[in-house]
């Protein structure tokens, strides 16, 4: 065996790092460098190398980023620089637009599947509305699986980790003929739970898997994609630390309990005693048809998608061994779109303009029981809700000349929900006995956005613009029965004005900067108050940046860092729950992230150490925090060295994830009112694993 050598070693990681990477962000193929617009990208080989694998990981490693996780970490809501709608009620959609591909995912318990076979994941921050089907006032986050190519290729790869985590990944493809490709790709994943149980199941479990099937055409002059996808899970990812708290304080009596006289012993949060342990049952169907046609300079595009998600889950709210408090949430959504639209460039001229069309019909119910709050009976409600929308939109830019241009984009909106609600009404808040009514909500509006680019010389980009973004009002479900005239919420307006340069410091560094306010008016926030949860129309505003810095300072050192600033202010809340001015929740003032890896030659192939990590200030876990839902600052530190072969077909790896084992909350809901104790969601502590992978 070949002695190791120091000799450095340049992979196509570093490539990804310095902008090289391509994005579709603006519906065509440009360098992540080239997009006039705060946008972050993650290559395929740096997803690996981070562990990532879970959809909402990302947020560790992009700046101004951060995600929610209702439900036990089931129900994840993305928020973008502030912007964010952390309800869990199945029936709402979020601000930040969730994509597939081509395909929007409208469920908020749907955005935390599987993720495996992917080539990077893009987040645009602010307004998206001229160039995406589904509007967003917030961005968008979009996965980009690996497409079928001409060559036969493949890959296999095995996770081993504590707590019996086992992930395998799988995928395989080439040509059928000259003109037709397919794909075949598949992840399985699972662990024993990593709250450990003592009287049944244990929670924070994983039991998932999912296949992708893609076909691929190319002709002359039109090409298809046809993509199939299935994921189904039968888990308990919801999962519960019990917390002594009363009047939203904690309790740090050594003789102190909850109202029921529990209190966890150990102080454990990965122990438990839950007479309910719940569950996660999963099944996700995804068929998405692309077509393009290219006529000359002009390309029309088709993208039809259907989906059918069905999710069932359970959990124990009270966090005890007794019957108190025990909720369950169902879903069985059909949704299906249609976009066309149609591109074309020119020597001073890209535009794009389309149509979208949006049909969501979901079925929505809750159902909440425990011998305590309930005896022998059940608060059951359900929501039929239909969505309709059609939108029209389009961008174009237009430059003046090699150096200068200015885009400009439109979109008009217009969205329909029927809303059909029923309750056993068991405590009869609103009328004697059960309770059922229908009612409609309509909306229409629109956005717009012009931005003036700037390229003073070659690799440098100046940007500046205002963005006006729309989201339609809505319905919500709620958790107990409440006068018809309280569920409705309005839409909202963001105006955001943005500015932002990207640099390229020679071959071998990058460094951009963004900076932005947001004026928001009917701003949709989330109220969780008790046991009363609705989301209300308030004002706000954000202001902030990024700064995003990447560097091969040497050949085989890579450096990444990343920082975000955000000020945000919350006003006009309902003082009901609050004295009107707050902040938004999940957005703390400073985050941090940052990489770096070295490489060099050894044994024949590469090794490689790499130190990644985040850090993130302060923050609140609802619109309205008390002191127990106030998070202290914390920080993440991740560690790996791997060996790839001088082929890079055969990789290996050791790694080990929050290598400090730091101790933090990735949720919290204040319940100390109606238990005496919290809903934590712990961090997941320090552990162990392991990696092996071959392509061909």
């Amino acid at each position: 065996m070949a002695a190791a050598s120091l000799v450095p070693h340049a992979t196509a990681w570093a490539a990804e790092e310095l902008g090289e990477i391509v994005v579709s962000a603006q519906k065509r193929e440009q360098k992540l460098q080239d997009v006039a617009m705060s946008i972050a990208a993650l290559g395929g080989e740096r997803l690996q190398e981070l562990g990532i694998t879970s959809g909402i990981d990302i947020v560790a490693q992009v700046p101004g980023v951060q995600v929610s996780g209702a439900g036990g970490g089931t129900v994840n809501a993305f928020n973008i620089r502030g912007v964010t709608q952390n309800a869990f009620a199945a029936n709402l959609e979020s601000p930040i637009a969730v994509y597939l591909d081509e395909s929007y995912l409208a469920l908020n318990s749907g955005i935390d599947l599987s993720l495996f076979d992917v080539e990077r994941v893009e987040v645009l921050r602010g307004p998206q509305g001229t160039l995406f089907g589904r509007n967003a006032t917030g961005g968008v986050v979009r996965y980009v699986t690996a497409r079928p190519s001409q060559s036969a290729e493949g890959k296999v790869g095995v996770e081993l980790g504590e707590d019996g985590r086992v992930r395998l990944e799988g995928a395989a493809g080439g040509p059928l003929s000259d003109s037709v490709a397919f794909r075949f790709s598949g992840a399985l994943n699972r662990d024993d739970g990593l709250i450990e149980n003592d009287r049944g199941r244990n929670a924070m479990k994983s039991d998932d898997w999912a296949i992708r099937a893609q076909a691929l055409f190319q002709g002359e002059s039109l090409d298809g994609w046809l993509k199939l996808q299935y994921v189904e899970e039968d888990s308990n990812r919801g999962g519960y630390a019990h917390v002594l708290a009363q009047d939203g304080e904690y309790v740090t009596s050594p003789t102190a309990t909850d109202f029921w006289g529990y209190r966890d012993a150990d102080g454990d949060p990965f122990t438990a005693s839950l007479d309910f342990p719940g569950w996660n049952r999963n099944e996700f169907a995804d068929v998405t048809a692309t077509l393009d046609w290219s006529l000359g300079r002009v390309t029309l595009t088709s993208v039809s998608n259907y989906q059918n998600l069905k999710n069932d889950y359970a959990e124990d709210a009270d966090v005890t061994p007794f019957s108190v408090y025990h909720y369950v949430r169902t879903a069985d959504v059909d949704q299906f779109s249609q976009e066309l639209r149609a591109s074309w460039q020119t020597e001073r001229l890209t535009g794009l303009v389309g149509v979208y069309f949006l049909r969501i019909d979901g079925v929505y119910g809750t159902e909440q029981f425990g011998e305590v709050y309930f005896g022998t009976g059940r608060e059951i409600a359900s929501a039929d809700q239909v969505t309709t929308s059609y939108a029209v939109f389009g961008q174009a830019e237009i430059a003046f000349s090699d150096r200068a241009s200015v885009e400009l984009g439109a979109r008009y909106s217009s969205d329909s929900k029927d809303f059909a609600y029923r309750s056993t009404n068991l405590f009869e808040f609103v009328a004697p006995g059960p309770v059922s009514f229908e009612r409609d909500f309509s909306d229409d509006g629109v956005s717009a956005r012009v931005q003036f680019n700037y390229r003073p010389v070659d690799g440098r980009l100046w940007y500046v613009g205002v963005n006006r973004g729309i989201k339609s009002g809505g319905l919500n479900f709620p958790l107990f029965p409440q006068e018809p005239e309280l569920l409705r919420f309005d839409g909202e307006v963001l105006t955001a004005y943005e500015g932002g340069v990207k640099t390229s410091l020679g071959a071998a560094a990058t460094l951009n900067v963004s900076v932005f306010r947001y004026d928001y008016d009917d701003y949709q926030a989330f109220s969780f108050d008790g046991l009363a949860t609705r989301v209300v129309n308030v004002n706000a505003e954000m202001t902030g940046g990024e700064i995003e810095f990447q560097a091969s300072p040497v050949a085989g050192l890579d450096v990444s860092l990343g920082m975000s600033y955000l000020s945000n202010e919350v006003r006009d809340v309902p003082l009901a729950v609050s004295d009107g001015t707050e902040r938004a929740p999940f957005a703390p003032k400073w985050t941090v992230n940052g990489l770096v890896r070295y490489g060099w030659s050894a044994f024949g192939g590469e090794l490689s150490a790499q130190l990644d990590g985040s850090w993130r200030d302060k923050q609140n876990f609802n619109l309205v925090p008390t002191p127990v839902l106030e998070e202290p600052a914390y920080a993440v530190l991740n560690a790996r060295i791997g060996f790839s072969s001088a082929d890079d077909r055969w990789s290996a790896a050791l790694f080990v994830r929050n290598l400090a084992d730091e101790e933090y909350r990735f949720y919290s809901f204040d319940t100390s009112l109606d238990f005496g104790a919290l809903e934590d969601i712990p961090g997941v502590g320090r552990w162990f694993g392991a990696s092996f992978g071959y392509r061909w």
